[in-house]
């Protein structure tokens, strides 16, 4: 088959119910958790900080919840904790809707097309960011790159290391490849202080680029709750945990995050899901911290459907959805997605 007929035939079945099809009969006894970050229009070019968290269009989310009607049995996570110790209550395709981070469009857009649509979802919060004007680490990176009159940017990550060209047209890969090295870093305490110096290099103030907060703020978090939807721990400032070589900070991640929503709450959280959340993020001394803390389930970023019988659940995956506006990728994701890997299950007692 010609790479022009293979194009043809993949839009053939784009346009047909076949995905659907495909993904109504795969979701069966398995359990499918989405992952959401931001809900909004795209703010275009002259947006100073990261936009590739975007993960839908209000007008596709809206779309998207109507698929889930229609394909999942959408459960809250108490729910499923609640069917994890009765397994024969589990329904046929059972699903979670999540958000992470804690936007302030998560409250602002997100909550009211969930209570629309008779959903509910439980948005995992980087308590740091809640009710504070402050800036993550790769908004802070990203508002380095865009706003800087540099052209040429030395690299913080050894001699060897070329350049960032910082040129309108390869702006955005020098971003990418800057981000991916950071997280490759031995630790994440050398990781923010190239955060730091990255600020002074360019000459650039992320805070002084931020017109409004990022985040929620306190009072709409338990606005969320009242409204039913679920709250779970995502750190307090966003780390790649397994980065952390400094056990009291571990805990103070883990275990500040779970206070601070049970102070603001009056509950303490039971779901936790990993900054960054792929394989080389996760540490079994930060899983077994959040245990110690008193999280019943946590979740990876591991792009997969999770099993129903097997495994553990610790890291439970879950399907990142960044479709923007594009009902078909998001179609095709969904009818592609893989199989749980064995030691990505949830257990049963």
């Amino acid at each position: 088959m010609t790479p022009a007929s293979k194009r043809f035939a993949a839009a053939l079945v784009s346009q047909s119910p076949l995905p659907e099809l495909v993904f109504h009969f795969r979701a069966r006894r398995r359990l499918t958790v989405i992952m959401y970050h931001s809900i909004r229009p795209p703010r275009g070019p002259s947006y100073p900080f990261d936009d590739q968290l975007v993960s839908a269009t209000p007008a596709a989310f809206a779309r998207q919840l109507r698929f889930f009607r229609s394909h999942l049995d959408v459960l809250s996570v108490n729910e499923l904790l609640d069917c994890l110790e009765e397994p024969k209550s589990l329904p046929r395709r059972p699903a979670l809707i999540t958000f992470d981070d804690g936007h302030a469009d998560n409250y602002e857009i997100a909550l009211p097309l969930l209570r629309q649509h008779g959903l509910t979802a439980c948005f995992f919060l980087t308590t740091g960011f809640i009710g504070a004007s402050v800036l993550p680490w790769w908004d802070q990176i990203f508002c380095c790159f865009r706003v800087t009159r540099l052209e040429q940017l030395r690299s913080p990550f050894g001699n060897d290391d070329p350049p960032f060209d910082l040129a309108p047209a390869k702006r955005e890969l020098a971003i990418a490849r800057f981000i991916h090295q950071l997280r490759a870093l031995p630790t994440w305490d050398e990781a923010m202080r190239i955060v730091r110096d990255l600020r002074e290099a360019t000459d650039v103030t992320p805070e002084a680029h931020l017109k409004r907060p990022l985040f929620m703020s306190w009072a709409q978090v338990r606005q969320l709750a009242a409204a039913g939807m679920g709250l779970g721990g995502h750190t307090r400032t966003h780390p790649v945990l397994s980065r952390i070589t400094d056990r009291r900070v571990l805990h103070d991640e883990i275990a500040g995050c779970s206070a601070d929503i049970q102070r603001a709450v009056g509950r303490a959280p039971l779901a936790f899901a990993y900054p960054t959340g792929g394989k080389e993020a996760m540490s079994a001394e930060a899983d077994a911290e959040i245990r110690r803390c008193g999280f019943r389930i946590s979740f990876s970023a591991t792009q997969s459907f999770a099993a129903l019988s097997t495994g553990s659940v610790a890291r439970t995956p879950r399907v990142r959805i960044n479709f923007g506006d594009d009902h078909r990728a998001f179609r095709l994701a969904l009818a592609r997605l893989p199989a749980p890997a064995r030691e990505h299950g949830l257990s049963y007692p």
